[in-house]
């Protein structure tokens, strides 16, 4: 499993690298939330381009209070990428390399769900 995740990284982290330079180079950014606009209800992702800009910029506490998802994904990628790499590159002579739980996925579940609960309820995003 954890073979197939470590590849899939690298595959993420190539499209993320091109979908960076595109927005440099574009200036386009994000599109305005359908639900939203249409409704006035935030929506499960709303704040999560805001809280990816943040958190590439080091601003990690803003990218916090946009969409906690997003600082909580990045930690965990970047953990387990550099884990794996290192587990890799030693021939596992160093077993650190992160394992993949459920028990990740769950609490990112409940982050989302936490943050749209919040942000409907008490807190607007802008």
């Amino acid at each position: 499993m954890e073979r197939t995740l470590y590849r899939l990284g690298w595959m993420l982290l190539a499209f993320a690298s091109v979908c960076l330079i595109i927005v440099h180079f574009t200036g386009f950014l994000s599109l305005p939330c359908l639900l939203y606009s249409t409704t006035g209800i935030y929506c499960p992702g709303c704040g999560g381009t805001r809280a990816v800009w943040n958190f590439l910029h080091g601003h990690w506490l803003r990218a916090f209070y946009y969409h906690p998802f997003v600082p909580y994904c990045g930690i965990l990628f970047g953990w387990f990428m550099l884990s794996q790499t290192i587990e890799r590159v030693s021939k596992g002579k160093l077993c650190i390399g992160m394992k993949y739980r459920n028990g990740y996925l769950y609490f990112g579940l409940f982050l989302v769900l936490a943050n749209w609960i919040v942000r409907n309820l008490w807190i607007p995003i802008s």
